[in-house]
């Protein structure tokens, strides 16, 4: 019997080289450094499970695996227009191979939030920096609520346009934020 299966990586661990290095399981496998697949007997799962895990922990010992994010400019909320959106969209079709970009503002305070979702996980922002007000929306970020009311905060973000019942309306769409350092 044969299992199938598919493979993706972290940029500090080049997938394509580990499965090289157990090739002698596979009736099949290619892919490149970040996405691979392959066929192998299924009795060989277990060995191929050990050796993966062999080689992870080889390659990736000296490795802090701490996830980060890529910003691509830092802007003041007042910077932001529908000019700047409409530039923006001109670089679509956004995925993985062409990620939207993102921003970060520094010491935006939150004067509005609300909890939204069925159990509270996402949050409805309502953003200000000096004069500048902004709506914004952070999905999985619902726990965070009382972190940043009330306090500088530095928000990544990207922009996006939100169709809530016929009506467009141009929104933060919050990546990650952390209370402001002073």
């Amino acid at each position: 019997q044969q299992s199938s299966g598919s493979c993706r990586s972290i940029p500090e661990f080049n997938i394509a080289a580990a499965l090289e290095e157990c090739a002698e399981l596979f009736t099949y496998f290619g892919g490149h450094a970040q996405a691979a697949g392959f066929t192998l007997a299924t009795a060989n799962l277990p060995r191929l499970r050990e050796k993966l895990n062999a080689i992870a922990i080889r390659e990736l010992e000296d490795t802090e695996l701490i996830p980060h994010l890529e910003v691509d400019a830092e802007v003041r909320l007042s910077e932001l227009t529908g000019d700047t959106y409409t530039h923006i969209s001109q670089l679509a079709p956004f995925g993985r191979g062409n990620p939207s970009p993102i921003f970060l503002s520094r010491g935006v305070t939150v004067i509005g939030a609300q909890q939204m979702g069925g159990n509270g996980n996402h949050l409805k922002l309502k953003l200000k920096q000096e004069d500048t007000l902004w709506n914004g929306v952070a999905f999985r970020k619902g726990e965070a609520l009382h972190d940043i009311m009330h306090q500088p905060v530095d928000f990544v973000y990207n922009l996006e346009l939100d169709n809530w019942r016929g009506v467009e309306t141009l929104r933060l769409n919050i990546v990650d934020f952390t209370p402001t350092v002073i």
